[in-house]
């Protein structure tokens, strides 16, 4: 990897200098804290010291960034409203009311938010970012013609002392996984074995330039490593991991005789022997092929391979301006190694009859698509030192410059030695080094626009309709992250979700007490169940003493559990369920029925009605006088013919319940009060004389034997 720093390092300074050719758009700065409505009601905001969440919250957008700067402390709070009155809102599971502060949180750590309310059961995931990692806007519109899976990224600004980011992303941006390596590491891929590698310079180990394919495991840790055999150098630009256990790497290996760097390609079979070894010193001819000066010794610059459906390599030359196929094996009169064609350079074996530029220049990659044709990221030129451009009217020794980016499809006829461009894909952007495209299983076109920084991907439908695109929203276009190419991917979780669960030893028998839980998940699809069983609602269950268990559940979107019990005990209060139920009627200073138990004759105040349709008001309180905080249920008498009567709780009118005996008082702590309002109306019907005492009865919720009532007695005059 090396040479690879080396040269990326002379080109950045290419970059800055072409950088006041390039426009900047204008974009709006990102807000501290993003938070939007969702037409139903729903709300999510998220504010902290040194981050800013992403994108602006919609219902129907399940994943978010939470961008961090090195203010930024780990502690986030989360606001959230759900839709209608109702609802409720979980965060990491726990029920939450208002909202919540999180704490601890480390790089790739998710919080979780589900709502359930009128609007239904929405799950919502945010991430927590490395400081660094760029806020990615989406710039084209939702569409249901993606192609499934993820996008996967290496980001970085490719300067000396800056990270690395190896990331799978969503069609927003949104990472599901990031790692963060300090030194080179590139071409973050699945690979058609199904593994994901990524090549780091961390692998390289002593005595090679370079660095290593490292493989990495179910748990995205490295799993194996890869290397050339016999070599110096391992290069990162590409390789392939195949079915059949083979390994295909790339390298630059210093040549003592010329003082050039030769490209190598190295194939491995399944027991690391090498199979193939071939040498572009055997094969190119650097006086009449090369498109870099003389003293520039990479004189080739290899920086792609893929395998052709007739089981040859494809190998990609950004110094030759050429895609070359050579022979894998001895067959059909070819040697192992043997080039089959060129394709575009100096010694091109095809003409390009209606490419008015020439073919490829400066290219970074080539693949065969199904239908044999050639798919190419066509770089261009506009280098300080030289174009690499092969100028069409002279290939054999001139260049022109070409500070454009396209994507090209070529069908070859090998027979007459024509490539027809079959189309030709640009943004109006310029890679001056690295990026990509792959054909996805749609037939879409994934893009990874490099060093053409107003984009960081995009997707592209056969029609040259951009489906998505995502970029960097740092307004100064110099500073934004890029990738060095975009691969696709289904990244899957298998990281099981994490429950912490702390319970009191024990607890009184009638006491209010709200477990501790919570439910984490880091392993990218989120966070979908919280499930308890044990509790009483959201409380831990103390109607009866002895030995109670709680379990908590935690399920992610990809069906991983994690399960946590713990239990606790109940003990039995001294004196519990007393509830003391006492009246008083307009105008009177003391409550009747005070520290009185049982039924209602002793605690029964008295007014009297005068002409039609007067009221009169009482009030009930009603006092906890048990040891441990208690719960009561309350029935009351109805209105009649002669008398009619609500119940308030404040303004709240609570007599249908009441009268059908579900109203519940709230948790109420020793010595606790609560008060109902009591008001009855004279109706036509009632003569003088008529009375009708109105009895409201108290229950507690822990010892159903254990009741008070009062009354409230009024007579017609």
């Amino acid at each position: 990897m090396k040479h690879f720093r080396s040269a990326v390092a002379a080109l950045a300074c290419l970059t800055a200098l072409a950088t006041p050719a390039l426009a900047i758009p204008t974009l709006a700065a990102p807000a501290t804290a993003a938070a939007a409505s969702a037409a139903a009601g729903r709300t999510l905001t998220l504010t902290g010291t040194g981050t800013t969440m992403w994108p602006a919250f919609s219902e129907d957008v399940p994943r978010y960034g939470i961008s961090t700067t090195g203010s930024a402390t780990g502690t986030v709070k989360i606001t959230a409203t759900p839709a209608g009155p109702g609802g409720r809102v979980l965060v990491n599971g726990a029920p939450t009311t208002g909202s919540r502060t999180i704490t601890g949180l480390e790089p790739g750590d998710e919080i979780s938010v589900i709502f359930d309310d009128d609007s239904g059961r929405s799950a919502y995931s945010l991430i927590y970012l490395p400081t660094r990692f760029p806020i990615l806007e989406r710039t084209t519109p939702a569409s249901s013609a993606v192609a499934p899976g993820h996008v996967l990224l290496s980001l970085s600004d490719f300067g000396v002392g800056s990270p690395f980011f190896e990331t799978a992303v969503d069609r927003n941006g949104v990472p599901v996984h990031v790692h963060t390596e300090w030194s080179s590491a590139i071409d973050f891929k699945q690979q058609p074995n199904g593994a994901f590698t990524s090549s780091r310079q961390s692998a390289a180990t002593t005595g090679r330039s370079g660095g290593a394919l490292v493989e990495l495991g179910e748990d995205l840790e490295p799993a194996s490593v890869h290397q050339t055999v016999g070599r110096n150098n391992t290069d990162g630009h590409d390789s392939i991991r195949t079915t059949d256990g083979r390994t295909i790497l790339l390298g630059y290996e210093p040549n003592s005789a010329t003082g050039k760097l030769d490209a190598v390609v190295q194939e491995l079979d399944s027991a690391g022997n090498v199979t193939l070894d071939w040498n572009s010193a055997d094969h190119v001819d650097i006086a009449s092929e090369s498109v870099v000066p003389a003293t520039n010794n990479d004189y080739a610059h290899i920086n792609s391979v893929v395998e052709t459906a007739d089981g040859n390599l494809l190998l990609s030359f950004r110094h030759l301006s050429a895609v070359f196929k050579i022979a894998r094996r001895s067959e059909d009169g070819h040697q192992a190694g043997d080039v089959l064609w060129r394709l575009g350079g100096r010694t091109s074996d095809f003409t390009f009859p209606d490419d008015a530029l020439g073919g490829p220049c400066a290219q970074h990659t080539a693949s065969e698509l199904p239908n044999g044709n050639i798919l190419i990221f066509d770089n261009g030129s506009a280098d300080a030192t030289r174009d690499m451009c092969v100028d069409p009217q002279d290939r054999a020794n001139g260049t022109q410059r070409r500070a454009s980016t396209r994507i090209t499809e070529y069908a070859l006829d090998e027979e007459t030695g024509a490539a027809s461009l079959i189309s030709s894909y640009d943004e109006g952007g310029f890679a001056l080094f690295a990026g990509g495209v792959v054909q996805l299983p749609n037939g879409n076109r994934l893009i990874g626009w490099a060093a053409a920084r107003e984009s960081v991907a995009s997707e592209v439908n056969g029609q040259g309709q951009r489906i998505w695109s995502i970029r960097d929203t740092n307004t100064d276009l110099t500073k934004r992250l890029f990738t060095y190419r975009a691969a696709s991917g289904v990244l899957p979780d298998n990281v099981d979700p994490v429950v912490s669960l702390t319970l009191p030893a024990s607890v009184a028998q009638g006491s209010s007490t709200t477990p501790a839980f919570s439910c984490r998940d880091n392993g990218g699809s989120g966070l979908a169940d919280c499930a308890t069983t044990g509790l009483n609602g959201d409380r831990l269950d103390t109607r009866t003493p002895g030995t109670h268990e709680v379990a908590v559940t935690a399920t992610d979107a990809a069906g991983n559990t994690d399960t946590a019990t713990a239990s606790y005990v109940v003990t039995k209060a001294a004196t519990i369920g007393r509830p003391d139920a006492m009246a008083k009627a307009s105008g009177q200073r003391y409550y009747t029925g005070n520290n009185v138990y049982g039924g209602a004759s002793k605690q029964t105040v008295r007014a009297t009605l005068g002409r039609m349709w007067s009221k009169q008001r009482a009030t009930l309180r009603i006092t906890n006088d048990a040891s441990a905080t208690d719960r009561y249920s309350l029935r009351a008498s109805a209105s009649n013919s002669r008398f009619r009567v609500r119940y308030l709780a404040g303004t709240r009118d609570v007599t249908a319940q009441i009268e059908a005996g579900t109203l519940m008082s709230p948790y109420m702590r020793k010595g606790q009060q609560w008060t109902l309002t009591v008001e009855v109306t004279r109706r036509a019907g009632a003569r003088r004389g008529d009375y009708r005492t109105f009895i409201v009865a108290v229950t507690s919720r822990h010892e159903a034997r254990t009741r008070d009532s009062a009354g409230f007695r009024v007579s017609a005059r």
